[in-house]
């Protein structure tokens, strides 16, 4: 369309081999995307998180997927209905593979239950 801009390709720098490794301590980020548009993500799938370079992602950084807790209704105290929100729970684990400045495609190498975007992801 009128506006779009053309870039020359890089080189795929894909290494033969990965070295799985956690990463950095203290590292936070999310789920942004998912490969294939497809709303649930399970093992194996191919994810873009929300840091790369600039974050100090290396190639074979693991990091464990957690999921937002569980919203329940209290059904106990006086404000019958009242909403709580359970506890985060680990969801899985993925493993970076290819950098770019600000964001990183990642393999879901495990995943307990169903994942979503947004989901957060942490050095374990």
């Amino acid at each position: 369309r009128i506006g779009d801009r053309l870039l020359p390709t890089r080189p795929l720098e894909i290494g033969t081999g990965f070295h799985p490794h956690a990463a950095r301590a203290g590292l936070r980020g999310h789920i942004i995307s998912v490969l294939d548009g497809v709303s649930q993500i399970g093992q194996f799938s191919v994810v873009a998180i929300d840091r790369g370079q600039a974050d100090r992602v290396q190639v074979g950084d693991v990091f464990e997927i957690w999921q937002k807790g569980e919203a329940l209704r209290d059904t106990i105290r006086p404000q019958f209905g009242e909403k709580l929100v359970g506890p985060e729970q680990k969801a899985g684990v993925l493993m970076a593979f290819l950098i770019y400045r600000r964001v990183s495609f990642a393999l879901v190498m495990q995943a307990e239950r169903f994942l979503h975007v947004m989901d957060s992801i942490r050095a374990p």
